[in-house]
C-alpha cells in the first residue's frame, strides 16, 4: 500500500491511498472464500461453492465489498503513520480501479490545526474578588419586591415616568408605499413576508432573539399594510388596532412613544408620529415613520409589598427580616465567587487566544454553528416561542454563534496541546466519578447514563473536557495573579487598573 499526504487550506489534508493488484487479489480471495461458505448457489451444496464461481457470479458485489474493506484500512493506516488528528468524517472521492487490478482513492479530511504554542506558565492576570455589601442586599430585596408588586390603577393624576400605559393603537406608515406593499405580501400560511403574523400585534415587551429587547417598544404593533401607503387616518390602517403596553421612561423605549403618553389620562385620544431609527432591529420599521392613533385604556403603577409582607409571599416558614437578609447575603456571596471565577477564567482564555493565533477547520466550525443554532431554535420551540416572530437578523445571529464556536474550539485546541506537553491523562475512574455525580443530580441510574453516553459517543468528549479542565487548573496554579478587591457586585474596583490583563 502506498500513501501520499498533501496539505490543503483551512486545516485540510488530501490523502491518496493506493493498493497494488496483489493486495487487492489477496483481499478478493479472502472475501470470496467467506462468501463461498455462506451463500447458496443452485447446483452446489451449501458451503461448497467454488471460489471461481463466486468471483464470476458475484463480481460487482465482491468488488464493492473489497473496496469497502480496503479503503477504511488504508485510511486508518495513513492516519496512524502520519500522526493525524482527524476531525469529522472523511470524504472519499475518485475511487479508481486499475486495469491491472489495483485500487486507489483520494480521501479529504479536516485535521486539528498546527500552531506553535506560546509560553503558558506565569501568565499575568487580575483576579477580582467581589465583596457583597449592604447595598447589594438592599438591591436584591428591592428586586424581589418589584417581582411581587401588584398593579394598581392611577386615578388621581396624569401619567408620569414609571407608569405602565395600556392603549389601543392603529398605525399608518408615512410615505413608504413601495416598501409597505412588499412587506404586506403574505405567505401561504397567513404570515407577512418578514415572518410576523398579519393580524396579531407583537407585545411591547416581547424579547428579541438576536439581542434582548424586553424593554423596547417597536414591534409593539405590527400588521399588514394596504396599498395606499400615504399615511393619515382616512384609509384603513396599515397596522390594525391592537393593544399596546409599555412602561414610561423604561430603558430603550423610543422617545416618540414616551412623549406621546406622558401627562395623559385614561380615555385620552392620542395622535402622534414615531420615527424609527435606521438601525432598528425590525427591518420592517427601520428608518420608517409611523402615525399612531388610539385611546389610552389604562394607567397603572407597581405597588411593591413591604419586606415582612413579601416574606409571607415567598415562604411559609417564619423568619425575621434580619434572618432573611443574612440568607440573601450568603446567596449573593456564592454569586460573587462564581462571577469572580468566570471572569478570571475568561480573562485567562482571552490571553491564551491572543497569544496563539491560528486558523480553524472551516467544516467543523460550520457544522457546530448550525448545530448550536438548531439547538437554540428547538429550545425556543419547547418554551412556546415561535422563532419566526422574533425578527431575527439571521446573518447576524449566525455570525454571533460562529464567533462563540471559534472561541470555544481555539481554547480547546490550546488546552489540548498543553495537556499533551504536561502529560495530563484522565482515568476511567475519574470518568466514572463524573458520571456518578451527573446521575445523582438527575436521579438517573449511573449504569443507564453510562450506556447512553457510550451509545452517543459522549464518553470520549467527557474525557477530553476533564482533561482540558485539568490543563486550565495547571495554568491557574502557575499564573502571576494580582488580586483586586471590589466593593459590591456591580461596583468599580477599589484599586486602579481594573480589568487590565497582562499582554
Amino acid at each position: 500500500m502506498r500513501i501520499t499526504v498533501a496539505d490543503q487550506e483551512h486545516c485540510k489534508k488530501e490523502l491518496v491511498v493506493e493498493f497494488s493488484s496483489d493486495e487487492v487479489k489477496g483481499e478478493t480471495d479472502r472475501v470470496a472464500a467467506q462468501l463461498a461458505r455462506s451463500v447458496n448457489v443452485p447446483g452446489f451444496r451449501p458451503g461448497h461453492v467454488p471460489v471461481s464461481v463466486i468471483k464470476t457470479r458475484f463480481k460487482k458485489d465482491l468488488s464493492d465489498e473489497v473496496t469497502s474493506n480496503l479503503l477504511p484500512r488504508g485510511f486508518a493506516d495513513a492516519v496512524q503513520k502520519n500522526d493525524l488528528k482527524v476531525l469529522g468524517e472523511p470524504s472519499v472521492s475518485d475511487v479508481r480501479h486499475g486495469l491491472d487490478g489495483s485500487l486507489g482513492a483520494t480521501i479529504n479530511v479536516e485535521v486539528a490545526p498546527e500552531f506553535e504554542l506560546s509560553s503558558y506558565k506565569g501568565l499575568p492576570l487580575v483576579r477580582k474578588v467581589y465583596k457583597v455589601t449592604d447595598r447589594d442586599v438592599d438591591a436584591a430585596i428591592e428586586d424581589l419586591q418589584q417581582r411581587y408588586a401588584e398593579m394598581v390603577p392611577v386615578e388621581d393624576r396624569p401619567s408620569q415616568a414609571g407608569d405602565f400605559i395600556s392603549a389601543n393603537l392603529a398605525g399608518w406608515f408615512q410615505n413608504s408605499e413601495g416598501d409597505e406593499q412588499d412587506a404586506a405580501r403574505k405567505t401561504a400560511d397567513g404570515e407577512t413576508a418578514d415572518g410576523d403574523t398579519a393580524d396579531k400585534p407583537a407585545d411591547a415587551n416581547e424579547t428579541q432573539a438576536e439581542e434582548p429587547r424586553s424593554d423596547e417598544a417597536g414591534d409593539a404593533i405590527e400588521g399588514k399594510a394596504d396599498s395606499d401607503g400615504t399615511g393619515g387616518g382616512e384609509r384603513e390602517p396599515d397596522i390594525p388596532e391592537a393593544p399596546f403596553n409599555v412602561q414610561l421612561g423604561q430603558k430603550g423605549l423610543i422617545a416618540d412613544f414616551n412623549e406621546a403618553f406622558l401627562g395623559v389620562n385614561v380615555g385620552d385620544e392620542r395622535d402622534f408620529i414615531v420615527n424609527y431609527p435606521k438601525d432598528y432591529h425590525s427591518e420592517r420599521f427601520a428608518g420608517k415613520a409611523v402615525r399612531y392613533k388610539g385611546e389610552v385604556a389604562s394607567i397603572n403603577i407597581k405597588e411593591p409589598p413591604d419586606v415582612p409582607e413579601m416574606l409571607k409571599l415567598i415562604s411559609d416558614e417564619e423568619k425575621t427580616v434580619e434572618e432573611f437578609r443574612s440568607e440573601l447575603r450568603s446567596q449573593l456571596e456564592v454569586q460573587a465567587e462564581s462571577k469572580s471565577k468566570e471572569q478570571f477564567n475568561n480573562a485567562l482564555l482571552d490571553l491564551l487566544l491572543d497569544r496563539n493565533r491560528f486558523e480553524l477547520p472551516s467544516g467543523i466550525v460550520a457544522l457546530e454553528t448550525r448545530s448550536r443554532m438548531t439547538s437554540l431554535i428547538q429550545q425556543w420551540s419547547r418554551g412556546g416561542v415561535d422563532f419566526r416572530k422574533l425578527n431575527i437578523k439571521w446573518d447576524q445571529f449566525q455570525e454571533a454563534q460562529q464567533k462563540g464556536v471559534e472561541r470555544d474550539f481555539k481554547a480547546s485546541f490550546i488546552l489540548d496541546r498543553i495537556a499533551d506537553l504536561e502529560g495530563i491523562t484522565v482515568t476511567d475512574e475519574e470518568i466514572d466519578e463524573r458520571i456518578q455525580a451527573a446521575a445523582a443530580s438527575t436521579g438517573e441510574d449511573p449504569a443507564v447514563l453510562r450506556a447512553r453516553l457510550t451509545k452517543e459517543k459522549a464518553v470520549a468528549s467527557m474525557k477530553a473536557q476533564v482533561r482540558n479542565e485539568r490543563a486550565l487548573d495547571l495554568l491557574i496554579a502557575s499564573a502571576d495573579v494580582r488580586v483586586e478587591e471590589v466593593d459590591g457586585l456591580n461596583e468599580a474596583a477599589t484599586k486602579s487598573g481594573e480589568g487590565e490583563q497582562g499582554a
